[in-house]
C-alpha cells in the first residue's frame, strides 16, 4: 500500500501517520528460473543450472548467483571433458586453489560456496563459467520493471496546494520521498533524510529540520509513464529498521 492513497485533500497529520506507522508487506521475490549455457564448439550440447537468482557477465567470467540447492546438468553426447571444482574464493578465478568434485550428469550443489563448471567437445575448446551459491532462500532476483502513470489527484498540505511528481501505482499515489519531506520541512512533523550509498540505506530522522539537496518538489513537465522496480533499499526510522512498501522511478525512491 502507498503512503498516500487517492484523497482530493490530504493533511499534513494524514501524510506523515501513513509514513512512518503504515504496516506493509515485505517485497515479494520473484522465482528463481532454469539457466541454460550452450557448450562451445559442441553439436548442441549444453548445460543447464537450477535456482538461479542473478546473472553477472563480465569480460573474463561468467557468473551466476544461485539459492541451494542447485542442481547442473550435462546435456548432449561426445563431450570430452565435464567437471565442477569447489574453489576457494571467487576472487582467485580460474587461478585458485580447487577441490575436485566427482560429477555425473546430473549434480546437485546442497551447500553455499564457489564452484567452476566446465564443458568442452574437445582439448582445445569449450565453455567455464563459475556458480555463487547461497543458502536457500537468501538471495532475490533482481525485480522486475513495470510501467506506472503520472498521478492526477490534487494534493494540499495544511490547506496549501503543492504540485508533486508522483506516479499512480496499483490504486494508490506515491510520492518522491525528499518531496514529502521539503513539503513538511519547517512543521512539527518535519523529518530528515539520510542516505548511505555503501550499504544502500536510506536514514530517516524524526522532528529534525531536512536538509534540501536542490532537487526538491521539482515537476519535469509534462508528466508521462515511466518504469518503476520494487526498492531494493533498506530505510531506517530514528535507527530502527523498517519496511515500507517502495518504488525507484528514475533513480529516486517513491514512498
Amino acid at each position: 500500500m502507498g503512503l498516500i492513497g487517492m484523497y482530493k485533500r490530504i493533511p499534513v497529520v494524514l501524510i506523515v501517520v501513513v509514513l512512518f506507522f503504515l504496516f506493509s508487506t515485505t517485497l515479494s521475490a520473484f522465482a528463481a528460473s532454469e539457466k541454460r549455457v550452450e557448450i562451445e564448439g559442441s553439436e548442441g550440447s549444453y548445460i543447464t543450472i537450477s535456482n538461479v537468482v542473478k546473472e553477472k557477465k563480465g569480460r573474463l567470467s561468467h557468473l551466476f548467483i544461485t539459492n541451494a540447492p542447485v542442481t547442473v546438468k550435462f546435456e548432449g553426447d561426445r563431450l570430452m571433458s565435464r567437471y565442477i571444482h569447489r574453489a576457494e574464493n571467487i576472487y582467485e578465478g580460474w587461478q585458485g586453489k580447487f577441490e575436485d568434485m566427482k560429477i555425473e550428469d546430473n549434480f546437485t550443489i546442497l551447500g553455499p560456496g564457489i564452484y567452476t563448471v566446465h564443458g568442452s567437445p574437445d582439448a582445445g575448446v569449450g565453455t567455464n563459467f563459475i556458480i555463487q551459491v547461497f543458502e536457500e532462500s537468501t538471495v532475490k532476483p533482481n525485480p522486475k520493471p513495470f510501467i506506472v502513470a503520472p498521478a492526477t489527484s490534487k494534493v494540499l498540505v495544511n490547506g496549501n496546494a503543492i504540485t508533486f511528481e508522483a506516479y499512480n501505482i496499483h490504486g494508490n499515489n506515491y510520492f518522491k520521498l525528499r518531496d514529502l519531506a521539503m513539503a513538511l520541512n519547517g512543521s512539527k512533523k518535519n523529518f530528515e533524510v539520510g542516505w548511505d550509498s555503501q550499504n544502500n540505506t536510506i536514514k530517516l530522522t524524526l522532528n529534525k529540520a531536512y536538509s534540501p539537496i536542490g532537487k526538491e518538489l521539482a515537476v519535469n513537465a509534462p508528466l508521462s509513464a515511466k518504469q518503476a522496480y520494487p526498492t531494493e533499499s533498506k530505510m531506517y526510522v530514528n535507527a530502527q529498521e523498517v519496511e515500507f512498501t517502495a518504488y525507484n522511478i528514475n533513480g529516486n525512491n517513491y514512498f
